[in-house]
């Protein structure tokens, strides 16, 4: 049996219950989000009416992790939760696909790897390759070039020359090229045909279908408060990892805080670029009043993100750190650095909007560099979001767990 996305919509609009109280799980959400073209089956959660009705159908009998599962004809399958995991959980995190409730992300990949068969290493596979295809939008503008040079619009500005690509490959080496500026037209029609990140949860979503598919062993996420951590929240769910925080603090020069000479983290670390501080020119006493600033600043934020745990340690660990973009990398690379310090045997950096070039930078630095939407050209991370609201305390400590 192979059924397309048509005919998974016919199937369970057929089944005659309220689509409100299914939710589409097993590979359906992977034929949904166009990862794969067809499943053999469809695997549902049913909740409330839907399930009794679904359930008086056929026989009723135990799944492995105490889920009830009836079979019915037509190759489907009605699950009474999600592999051990109940009903309103899914419901809560799912998303609508053509008004059918899917399996969220995070939690299909969560659930292949756990399988872990041929066909769902396959599916992480297809599903990486996918996520880069949607929210490449370098990839975007060089189709969108492509198209305008086919039709014949040479005087828009549009042109054939400096074709290039740039992203993640599905194995997380990062690839990049830089075309001319004829090549991606700053232009309000280019900008709205690129892809957009809907807020810090999709990109979080995107990251995971990036990583699902690689070997991480177990994992610590860790995420970079505030921004990163509903993006982390989301790869750490998919990867049935913990969750920290790696609270770091860029060394900034006095005159360009944006330009790092250095990065502080926990347990007194301190990572300095001599060569930076020679050509900024700045004085030992200038480079211990940074660092006296940031880490105060470093401290408040580690007795509010992480109060009660024990200072981080990460010797032999795979760190996946995670944060909402980066524009200049210099966040990014700070944190990487700090983790080294920390004894990380294997970094992974993760982030939500970033321009090409400087993934590159930062995968230079991290053992993987991967980003939910690689742009250019590129001003600042919240650009490329459709919702880019500051993070609060208050939900940095609820995707904590810290009440």
């Amino acid at each position: 049996m192979s059924l397309d996305w048509a005919a998974v919509r016919a199937t369970v609009e057929g089944l005659g219950v309220d689509v409100a109280e299914v939710l589409l799980a097993g590979s359906a959400p992977l034929v949904a989000v166009g990862a794969i073209d067809a499943a053999g089956d469809v695997d549902l959660v049913a909740r409330g009416g839907a399930w009794d009705a679904l359930a008086r159908r056929g026989q009723v009998r135990s799944g492995e992790l105490g889920d009830l599962v009836v079979d019915l004809p037509g190759g489907v399958q009605a699950f009474s939760g999600w592999h051990g995991t109940p009903a309103s959980e899914v419901f809560a995190r799912a998303r609508r696909i053509d008004g059918l409730l899917v399996l969220s992300l995070p939690d299909l990949i969560a659930y292949k790897r756990r399988l872990g068969r041929d066909k769902d290493r396959e599916h992480l596979g297809a599903l990486a390759r996918w996520s880069s295809e949607m929210t490449d939008a370098t990839v975007a503008a060089a189709a969108h070039q492509s198209a305008a040079h086919d039709a014949g619009l040479h005087g828009s500005g549009l042109h054939s020359s400096g074709a290039h690509s740039s992203g993640v490959h599905s194995s997380g080496a990062p690839v990049h090229g830089r075309a001319d500026a004829a090549a991606v037209p700053d232009t309000a029609a280019h900008r709205a045909a690129l892809p957009r990140l809907r807020d810090r949860r999709h990109a979080g979503e995107l990251l995971a279908a990036r990583l699902g598919a690689m070997d991480l062993g177990s994992p610590l996420v860790l995420a970079l408060p505030r921004g990163g951590v509903p993006v982390a929240a989301s790869v750490a769910r998919a990867l049935e990892a913990d969750l920290d925080v790696l609270v770091v603090r860029k060394l900034g020069v006095p005159a360009n805080p944006e330009y790092a000479f250095g990065a502080i983290g926990e347990r007194g670390v301190a990572v300095v670029d001599p060569r930076i501080v020679a050509a900024a020119g700045l004085t030992q006493d200038e480079v211990d009043a940074v660092e006296h600033t940031e880490r105060a600043e470093l401290d408040r934020r580690s007795r509010a993100y992480r109060p009660g745990r024990d200072e981080l340690d990460l010797t032999g660990r795979t760190a996946v750190i995670v944060d909402d973009g980066s524009a200049t990398g210099a966040t990014a690379r700070a944190a990487v650095a700090v983790a080294r310090r920390l004894g990380a045997e294997r970094i992974v950096a993760a982030v939500g909007a970033c321009p090409p070039d400087i993934l590159a930078l930062i995968g230079r630095e991290a053992d993987v560099a991967v980003a939910a939407l690689t742009a250019e050209p590129f001003a600042a991370v919240g650009q490329w979001y459709d919702d880019f609201a500051q993070t609060s305390d208050d939900e940095v400590r609820d995707l904590l767990g810290l009440g």
